[in-house]
């Protein structure tokens, strides 16, 4: 189990003074997320997941090309989603991500949108596996729907 160090001050402090032997890693206050996350990245064993640059699929082979808009589901997204998306920018909670992939589950499921669900199940999976970089790529994957279900892609 990695060991970091959280302290006032990382930079004014040399090696010795850190104990690089002792501790994985240090993080200075405030800490600031992305280098909580790098810093996470950098001592927790993990494997990068390349991204696709062509279309994104969505749910089971279907594109959001393909997907019809159901009556109301594009109001269900500017009203519940888009408002969300924005409040995700940067820094968040699990259990932020948790509630917004059950709104997307139940959004899904009440407009009959299994492209929709099924976003909402992934983001679930990898909320409770805690799977950060995972989460941020399906985030992105929901901005992506939404744009497209809004009309702003």
């Amino acid at each position: 189990i990695p060991i970091m160090a959280l302290t006032a001050s990382v930079n004014s402090m040399d090696s010795e003074e850190r104990g690089d032997a002792v501790f994985d890693g240090f993080l200075a206050k405030p800490v600031i997320m992305e280098q909580l996350y790098a810093e996470l990245c950098r001592t927790i064993p993990h494997k990068k997941v390349a991204r696709k640059k062509d279309k994104q699929k969505y749910g089971e082979g279907m594109s959001v090309d393909m997907m019809a808009h159901p009556p109301g589901l594009r109001n269900a997204f500017e009203k519940d989603i888009a408002p969300v998306l924005e409040e995700m920018r940067g820094a968040f909670k699990i259990k932020a991500v948790r509630e917004f992939a059950d709104k997307l589950i139940h959004i899904g499921g009440e407009y009959g949108s299994p492209v929709v669900s099924r976003q909402g199940e992934q983001l679930r999976a990898m909320a409770d596996r805690f799977d950060m970089e995972k989460i941020y790529i399906c985030i992105d994957e929901v901005r992506h729907l939404t744009g497209r279900v809004l009309g702003t892609e």
